[in-house]
Protein backbone atom coordinates (compact mmCIF):
# COMPACT_ATOMS: atom_id res chain seq x y z
CA UNK A 1 0.00 0.00 0.00
CA UNK A 2 1.29 3.47 -0.62
CA UNK A 3 2.42 5.64 2.01
CA UNK A 4 1.83 8.94 0.24
CA UNK A 5 -1.79 10.25 0.82
CA UNK A 6 -1.67 11.66 -2.32
CA UNK A 7 -1.24 8.58 -4.12
CA UNK A 8 -3.84 6.94 -2.18
CA UNK A 9 -7.44 5.95 -3.19
CA UNK A 10 -10.57 7.09 -0.77
CA UNK A 11 -10.65 3.64 -0.13
CA UNK A 12 -7.08 2.73 0.75
CA UNK A 13 -7.18 5.81 3.69
CA UNK A 14 -10.25 4.91 4.85
CA UNK A 15 -9.28 0.96 5.62
CA UNK A 16 -5.98 2.38 6.72
CA UNK A 17 -7.12 5.37 8.98
CA UNK A 18 -8.04 3.79 12.03
CA UNK A 19 -4.94 2.77 12.86
CA UNK A 20 -2.65 4.49 11.15
CA UNK A 21 -0.28 7.35 12.15
CA UNK A 22 0.07 10.51 10.25
CA UNK A 23 2.72 12.57 9.49
CA UNK A 24 2.29 16.11 7.85
CA UNK A 25 5.68 17.02 6.65
CA UNK A 26 6.11 21.05 7.63
CA UNK A 27 8.81 23.09 5.75
CA UNK A 28 9.35 26.69 4.79
CA UNK A 29 8.98 27.91 1.41
CA UNK A 30 12.34 30.61 1.36
CA UNK A 31 15.13 31.60 0.09
CA UNK A 32 18.65 29.37 0.74
CA UNK A 33 21.33 32.31 -0.69
CA UNK A 34 21.33 33.19 -4.95
CA UNK A 35 22.70 29.02 -5.19
CA UNK A 36 20.03 26.93 -3.75
CA UNK A 37 15.89 26.38 -4.90
CA UNK A 38 13.55 28.50 -2.84
CA UNK A 39 11.62 24.86 -2.12
CA UNK A 40 14.77 23.01 -0.34
CA UNK A 41 13.33 22.78 2.96
CA UNK A 42 10.05 21.04 1.40
CA UNK A 43 11.61 18.66 -0.73
CA UNK A 44 14.19 17.19 1.89
CA UNK A 45 11.17 17.09 4.54
CA UNK A 46 8.62 15.91 2.19
CA UNK A 47 11.77 12.89 0.75
CA UNK A 48 13.01 12.19 4.34
CA UNK A 49 9.09 11.80 6.02
CA UNK A 50 8.34 9.80 2.89
CA UNK A 51 11.30 7.25 3.89
CA UNK A 52 10.66 6.99 6.94
CA UNK A 53 7.28 6.19 6.27
CA UNK A 54 7.93 3.11 3.65
CA UNK A 55 10.82 2.07 6.49
CA UNK A 56 8.24 1.76 9.10
CA UNK A 57 5.32 0.53 7.43
CA UNK A 58 5.73 -3.55 7.67
CA UNK A 59 5.68 -2.58 11.50
CA UNK A 60 2.76 0.35 12.06
CA UNK A 61 0.40 1.67 9.58
CA UNK A 62 2.00 5.41 7.91
CA UNK A 63 0.43 8.01 5.88
CA UNK A 64 2.06 10.77 4.93
CA UNK A 65 0.23 13.40 3.88
CA UNK A 66 1.12 16.53 1.82
CA UNK A 67 3.68 19.00 3.29
CA UNK A 68 2.95 22.24 4.25
CA UNK A 69 5.34 24.19 2.59
CA UNK A 70 4.47 28.10 4.71
CA UNK A 71 6.35 28.35 7.51
CA UNK A 72 7.18 31.55 9.80
CA UNK A 73 10.11 32.95 7.87
CA UNK A 74 9.76 36.88 8.17
CA UNK A 75 13.56 37.24 8.90
CA UNK A 76 13.54 35.78 4.77
CA UNK A 77 11.52 38.44 3.03
CA UNK A 78 13.85 41.47 2.52
CA UNK A 79 15.76 39.00 0.71
CA UNK A 80 12.85 37.70 -1.55
CA UNK A 81 11.75 34.50 -2.78
CA UNK A 82 10.01 34.03 0.45
CA UNK A 83 5.98 33.00 1.35
CA UNK A 84 5.58 33.56 5.43
CA UNK A 85 2.48 32.98 7.68
CA UNK A 86 2.39 34.75 11.35
CA UNK A 87 3.68 32.33 13.58
CA UNK A 88 -0.17 31.88 15.15
CA UNK A 89 -1.51 31.46 11.68
CA UNK A 90 0.93 28.78 10.91
CA UNK A 91 -0.08 27.28 14.21
CA UNK A 92 -3.99 27.74 13.05
CA UNK A 93 -3.47 25.80 9.90
CA UNK A 94 -1.85 22.51 11.49
CA UNK A 95 -4.45 22.59 14.20
CA UNK A 96 -6.98 22.79 11.37
CA UNK A 97 -6.41 20.22 9.29
CA UNK A 98 -8.47 17.38 9.40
Amino acid sequence: MPVLFEEMTREQIKAIAPNAIAVMPTAATEQHGPHMAVGTDTLLVSTVAARAAEAAADSVPVVVTPPLAFGSSHHHIPFGGTLSLTSDTFIEVVREVT
